[in-house]
């Protein structure tokens, strides 16, 4: 065997090693109680979202949520029309300071006027599964975690966007190597972020 195929085989050795175990992972079937879901501000930020909040927010209606904020970034479209025909609560999100990427002045300021126990966070473009929030819930509590993040399944319409599959899991693992995250290198998908208010 030649050093090229020696390495080749050490290093897809190395992926199978680092992501085979999410194959055989066991599926934790439980659901927080419909209660524990009535505690969840679910904020979305939006800019020019009217067609997409269309396809969200009957989906995060069927998670039996506190509330549904959606903090309008100065949209120029029907967003607040539309949000606001779903029933969620909008607020208007002020001038941001320099310090502050847009989305996360956003985010920030929907939190200070969430009143749930937990704040879930999620971008426009996602649609969400009924029993979505409930098992998230389960799992945040099993874990004693003051937040947890979730990796979306992307619809991937475009040839190009099959390439960002990959991409994801070598940044997985950048950020966690053999599960055990550093200050410093914690990852999150900013499509979907649970945090436990008081954290």
């Amino acid at each position: 065997m030649e050093l090229a195929d020696g390495v080749a085989l050490a290093a897809a050795l190395g992926v199978w090693i680092r992501f085979s175990k999410f194959y055989y992972l066991p599926t934790r079937n439980e659901t927080a109680p419909p209660e524990e879901r009535q505690q969840v501000s679910i904020i979305v930020p939006a800019r020019n979202e009217a067609d997409n909040l269309r396809k969200l927010l009957p989906t995060l209606h069927q998670l039996n949520a506190l509330e549904i904020i959606v903090a309008n970034d100065r949209s120029d479209d029907a967003t607040v029309e539309v949000a606001t025909s779903y029933g969620a609560r909008v607020i208007q999100v002020p001038s941001r300071p320099e310090q502050w990427v847009a989305k996360s002045w956003a985010c920030h300021q929907a939190a200070q006027h969430a009143r749930g126990r937990y704040l879930l966070f999620t971008d426009a473009d996602t649609i969400h599964q009924p029993e979505s929030l409930g098992h998230v819930l389960a799992y945040l509590k099993h874990e004693n975690a003051d937040m947890l993040s979730a990796s979306p399944w992307h619809l991937n319409q475009l040839w190009w966007e099959k390439l960002l599959g990959p991409f994801y899991c070598f940044v997985y693992a950048g950020a966690s190597p053999y599960d055990k995250p550093r200050r410093g290198r914690a990852y999150a998908v900013g499509q979907y972020i649970l945090f436990q208010t008081q954290a």
